[in-house]
């Protein structure tokens, strides 16, 4: 897996592991089909407070993941299916940043060049997304 290669996890409308790339695979192995995300990725028993999901942000955003102490950058982008139901492709990128790491930055640089920094853009293929059926891709 290269240095910026992106993961990508679909999940339903009901937070269930759906399908997953091979870079997701690497970087989470706890990810399983059929699995709640949020039981895999953070042993929780309901769905986290800052899913994007959840909280219907659009764009990627830097997110702190607990058990691993790093900053990911993170965009969930709705897929149609074939069916006429949504999906959620989750995109991240394989690049992470430690909180210390932001902490720097942020003392010696505006904010827009830290999350640029923190969390490398994620490829303008996978934004096709938005607009395409993934389950192709997968």
């Amino acid at each position: 897996m290269g240095k910026n290669a992106s993961g990508m996890y679909v999940i339903d409308a009901d937070y269930n592991i759906v399908s997953y790339n091979h870079a997701a695979e690497i970087i989470y192995p706890e990810l399983k089909k059929g699995e709640k995300c949020y039981r895999c990725l953070l042993h929780n028993e309901e769905s986290c407070e800052s899913c994007p999901v959840v909280n219907g942000i659009e764009g990627p955003k830097n997110y702190l993941e607990p058990r691993r102490n790093v900053l990911r950058s993170i965009d969930a982008v709705e897929i149609p299916l074939e069916s006429g139901e949504m999906e959620h492709a989750m995109i991240f990128s394989a690049a992470e940043a430690t909180e210390e790491a932001v902490v720097e930055a942020e003392e010696a640089e505006p904010p827009q060049a830290v999350r640029a920094a923190a969390a490398p853009a994620i490829p303008a293929a996978v934004r096709k997304l938005r607009r395409e059926n993934c389950s192709a891709i997968l």
